[in-house]
């Protein structure tokens, strides 16, 4: 207020995100001088000069950032809130969008309470979250080619319509589309989807998804950072359940079937679809199961099971087997353009009768017409193995059981690759 030459000293400090500094000045009577200078922010502001007729201004100093991701490094270790960790050299803050690429040697772990505004994780990568975390969150699976595979959220709060509108989905007969849930009852074993189909997709369920060209899947929503649950059952046509890592870090199969609260899990056997054909897990070759992998369990009754987050673990590659030093075989069978495997593990103290999650079937939903399967040496009903486990003290004088599914009059070549065998 008063008469004559007047100088405003302006000082900002602190200034957050979507910020307006305005100097507003109806009376060209005086001459102020506005210096703003020395200003150092992150984020979105505005400065605006209005109404100046013959002032003068000076803007001086004045550095600032957009709000760019942070993007995980892991250069010095797991720790989230180590700053060093980060591309910035500081830990994300609230408002930040968070970035966990790939092919790093380390992953993030939370372990106090985190808000920031979104993480987005790449295919293969991880996130450990021992505390609650308040952000958006989106995994990417990548799917390389255009065959099926089996796909589980591992987050809460994503739905059928998100996933529908954000991918492009093969398409199939009448207004079918390449994304199927499947059921045990009577009954066809798949039920797909529509472009208007609408629902939740469950943390801890599986589905199958064929893209129409390769990519990634996309899956947004809410962190799972607690012990999660959910029920399995036996149906009237077969007892396999399409279950999935509700988790975004890798989960060990044998720790899941080990603990007793899932003992409905039937032989502690596990079948995943590589893309062309099922693969079978067990107790002798257990596998790190990969955020948003669906797989298969095969139910012995009616219950639910657990995902305890004790068992979670970040692996530096997107790997689904473990390295094992157990003596082993894998015998191939292949025809034309066919090629598959059975395996057979040598441990000590198991016998050449069942093994109680160490002799594993063939997955048994499909119809298969090109497959190699051994039986049990002793005790044999004829079961189809596509594990077996045998005692490591009688290589040479263990003679085991081999089928084949093939078509007739086809050329088959056998060929068999071993680990850690005697001489």
């Amino acid at each position: 207020t008063g008469s004559g030459d007047r100088q405003v000293e302006l000082f900002i400090n602190d200034i957050s995100r979507g910020t307006s500094i305005r100097f507003d000045d109806a009376d060209d009577k005086d001459k102020y001088i506005f210096e703003v200078k020395n200003i150092n922010v992150e984020g979105d502001f505005t400065i605006e000069i209005r109404n100046i007729t013959s002032k003068q201004v000076i803007i001086d100093d004045i550095s600032w950032s957009s709000f760019s991701p942070v993007t995980w490094t892991g250069l010095t270790d797991n720790n989230w809130n180590m700053a060093t960790n980060w591309d910035s050299n500081s830990i994300p803050l609230n408002t930040s969008d968070v970035i966990i690429p790939s092919g790093l040697t380390n992953y993030p772990t939370i372990s106090s309470a985190v808000t920031v505004n979104s993480i987005n994780i790449a295919s293969g990568a991880s996130l450990i979250a021992n505390a609650a975390v308040t952000a958006e969150l989106t995994y990417n699976r990548n799917l390389p080619t255009t065959n099926w595979y089996l796909v589980s959220a591992p987050v809460s709060g994503e739905s059928q319509q998100d996933i529908i509108a954000n991918h492009n989905f093969a398409t199939g007969s009448g207004a079918n589309i390449g994304l199927g849930a499947f059921q045990n009852n009577t009954g066809a074993p798949w039920t797909y989807a529509n472009n208007t189909s609408t629902g939740s997709i469950v943390p801890g369920y599986g589905v199958s998804m064929k893209l129409a060209s390769p990519g990634d899947v996309s899956i947004t929503g809410n962190l799972i950072t607690t012990n999660y649950g959910l029920p399995i059952t036996t149906g009237t046509r077969n007892n396999f359940n399409l279950l999935g890592n509700p988790y975004t870090c890798y989960i060990n199969s044998a720790a899941i079937a080990a603990n007793p609260s899932n003992s409905a899990i039937n032989n502690a056997t596990f079948w995943l679809w590589d893309g062309t054909q099922y693969v079978t897990y067990n107790n002798a070759n257990p596998i790190e199961i990969a955020p948003a992998q669906g797989f298969f369990v095969e139910a012995n009754t009616d219950d639910n099971i657990i995902f305890f987050t004790t068992i979670q673990s970040h692996q530096n590659t997107d790997t689904f087997m473990r390295n094992t030093s157990k003596s082993s075989l894998e015998l191939f069978v292949e025809s034309d353009d066919k090629k598959t495997s059975t395996k057979v593990f040598y441990i000590d103290g198991k016998t050449t009768g069942f093994d109680s999650g160490y002799d594993s079937k063939m997955f048994g939903d499909v119809n298969y017409d090109f497959a190699v399967f051994t039986e049990l040496v002793t005790d044999n009903e004829g079961e189809h193995l596509a594990i077996q486990t045998l005692s490591n003290s009688a290589y040479e004088t263990t003679v085991i059981p081999v089928g084949v599914i093939a078509e007739a009059n086809k050329e088959i070549s056998f060929s068999a690759s071993s680990q850690n065998l005697p001489n």
